[in-house]
């Protein structure tokens, strides 16, 4: 471990993700398969009552990538867009998150909570998330490596 970097175990999410999950409206979903990464960029929603990212997909590569092997990658940035903006604002800095767990499919009982939230979210790309051939993708926010333009690194992992 470097003098930049922090590592804590902790039941409370850093502000810096609260307020990345707030203001961007993309992440990059990293998979992969047979050893082979592949990135997608997608639109997403945090869910912090349950403490996930919610994504949805077509049953195609992703989808296929996910059920094979379940480990993903989710990368957040504020260097553009209304995050970058909201930096400046707020007096922040720059800086990227990337989330590392476990992705899963969202049970049937909870589908249609979650393309909710996605919908309000993102009310002009609402019928992205509608379809007999979409799913949702829950992401659980286990594990976060955090880095500012400055290079601080946090190491963050839910203790729960």
């Amino acid at each position: 471990m470097s003098l930049n970097e922090a590592v804590i175990k902790s039941n409370i999410i850093p502000e810096e993700f609260i307020f990345m999950a707030e203001h961007c409206q993309l992440c990059f979903l990293s998979t992969v398969r047979d050893n082979i990464p592949d990135i997608h960029i997608m639109f997403f929603s945090y869910y912090k009552d349950e403490n996930v990212i919610i994504l949805s997909s077509e049953k195609n590569k992703k989808f296929e990538d996910i059920a094979l092997n379940p480990h993903v990658s989710i990368l957040l940035h504020s260097f553009e867009g209304k995050a970058m903006t909201q930096c400046s604002f707020e007096d922040k800095k720059p800086s990227s998150i990337t989330i590392q767990s476990k992705a899963f499919f969202a049970p049937k009982e909870k589908e249609e909570e979650f393309r909710q939230i996605l919908m309000k979210n993102h009310p002009k790309w609402g019928n992205a998330f509608i379809g007999e051939n979409k799913v949702i993708i829950v992401v659980p926010v286990e594990k976060l490596l955090i880095v500012d333009v400055k290079a601080k690194i946090t190491r963050w992992t839910s203790d729960i």
